[in-house]
């Protein structure tokens, strides 16, 4: 159990880390809307569709889910910082920004778990 433990915590460590490397490399150029947090974010859909898809054929271990699934795309992507900057967003009264990064997270979201699911499957 405490490997588990351990895996999830590292793989968070590492998913947070690049995460906010998008952050940092991508936000600055996009001063009215947080690409980076937005890319990482599905990035991580697409990431969790495939893995998913690979751990339910059984070609991902227990501890390569623990690592990968729960740790890294826990980390990489993060429901709160997205809250945030929809508020950060809305307070600089960027209405359609924020209805457009609200609308497009959610849907790029869904769509690129989606297509990592049909890949996943096309890798098994």
């Amino acid at each position: 159990m405490f490997q588990h433990f351990l895996l999830v915590i590292l793989g968070g460590g590492l998913g947070s880390a690049v995460r906010y490397a998008f952050s940092l490399s991508l936000n600055a150029f996009f001063p009215n809307f947080p690409l980076g947090t937005w890319l990482a974010n599905i990035l991580s859909c697409l990431i969790l569709g495939i893995l998913i898809s690979l751990f339910e054929t059984r070609i991902l271990s227990e501890n390569a889910r623990n690592l990968l699934v729960i740790g890294f795309c826990g980390g990489f992507s993060t429901f709160s910082t997205l809250i945030n900057e929809l508020n950060i967003l809305f307070s600089k009264n960027f209405r359609f920004d924020t209805l457009l990064y609200l609308l497009g997270s959610l849907i790029a979201g869904w769509l690129a778990l989606l297509f990592g699911l049909y890949l996943g499957n096309k890798m098994t």
